[in-house]
């Protein structure tokens, strides 16, 4: 080819790169919308603003983290990986209660995190052929977790910690169109003024008739992390419900009576280095996780296990796990029992008894 047909070649084909260049853009998400303005107390997202982003190939998409969550893009085909599985090999061991007795769970599997739902990926463009994510967020202030986008396509991703959690990008060809960044920021911050709306609704709907407690209050959107009512008034021998009943399915709690000082034990340490496992590994702690009881859980005098304990292990309201929706508990004694949810900080409740 002469010389100067191969620089025209060449400029042509710099002028036909020039123009994807110059649109490539950066789009801002927020995954959870902690902290915004007029949330309701103990109030928590759970959900992507906005929920769905539209972008041009090869732009990117930045997620800034605003609560506990994780941005996980499952290989296309597939399903999310799980937060946490279970390991039959490396059972419990060694729990003993204030008694001495052994709890029952010795010998049943320990919880541990899945390494692929929880760490963070290397990988910073999008193909589709395999997991791809931000992993559980770090420190005070985690830093927004880029991917770019080079593949044409809707794409679904996930929050391995809380279920049914997800949101999508839409990659368009470049000569399509698709809303600036600035349009798309317009619409994260309305969709999280209804949040705000939507959370203070239900912060003030009124507690459950009787003797039932809703144990928090979950949508698709967020949730509340408080027990509902805060204190509840029965007579010995009385029973009452700890329910998640008709809750959407993305929160797990817990219903832990018991001395403050083990309560609080227990919420520091709900994650917690699994003896006998890989080197760094992390798990959840079995008091927290399983019930102090094998189903259906006793009485509660106040003296449960030598010191007051009883707990319901993880309750919650997905079909798709072993764990209930619902406990009951009988008070056979007197006096005041303070409990709370081992998982969430400062969601607590009490129950007196007459």
């Amino acid at each position: 080819m002469p010389r100067r047909s191969l620089v025209a070649a060449v400029a042509v084909a710099a002028l036909a790169v020039l123009p994807s260049l110059a649109r490539a853009a950066t789009y801002t998400a927020d995954a959870g919308a902690d902290g915004s303005p007029g949330e309701p107390k103990q109030a928590s997202s759970n959900a992507f603003f906005p929920r769905a982003v539209t972008v041009h190939q090869g732009d990117t998409v930045q997620w800034r983290f605003r609560g506990f969550h994780t941005v996980t893009f499952p290989a296309i085909g597939k399903q999310p990986p799980p937060l946490v599985v279970v390991d039959p090999k490396l059972p419990v061991s060694g729990q003993n209660d204030a008694a001495g007795n052994p709890f029952w769970f010795n010998g049943q599997p320990n919880v541990l995190f899945n390494r692929v739902a929880v760490t963070k990926s290397t990988t910073k463009t999008w193909s589709g052929s395999r997991v791809l994510g931000s992993g559980l967020p770090t420190g005070n202030k985690p830093k927004p977790f880029l991917l770019r986008f080079r593949r044409a396509g809707t794409f679904t991703y996930y929050c391995t910690v809380h279920p049914g959690m997800k949101g999508t990008v839409r990659v368009v060809s470049i000569p399509s169109r698709a809303p600036t960044p600035a349009q798309t920021d317009a619409r994260r911050r309305r969709e999280i003024r209804a949040y705000v709306a939507a959370a203070k609704r239900t912060a003030a709907a009124p507690p459950p008739y009787g003797t039932t407690v809703d144990v928090g209050r979950a949508t698709s959107v967020f949730a509340l992390y408080r027990m509902f009512p805060t204190t509840m008034t029965v007579n010995a021998g009385q029973t009452v419900t700890f329910t998640m009943a008709g809750q959407f399915r993305s929160e797990v709690h817990t219903v832990t009576f018991g001395p403050e000082k083990i309560r609080s034990g227990l919420e520091k340490h709900f994650i917690t280095p699994i003896p006998g496992g890989p080197a760094g590994a992390l798990g959840l702690n079995a008091r927290g996780v399983y019930p102090s009881d094998e189903p259906p859980l006793p009485s509660y005098d106040g003296a449960n296990h030598g010191d007051g304990f009883l707990n319901s292990g993880i309750i919650d309201n997905d079909p798709s796990t072993p764990f209930p929706a619902r406990v009951t508990i009988t008070f056979t004694k007197p006096g005041t029992y303070d409990y709370e949810c081992v998982i969430h900080a400062h969601m607590d409740g009490r129950i007196v008894v007459r």
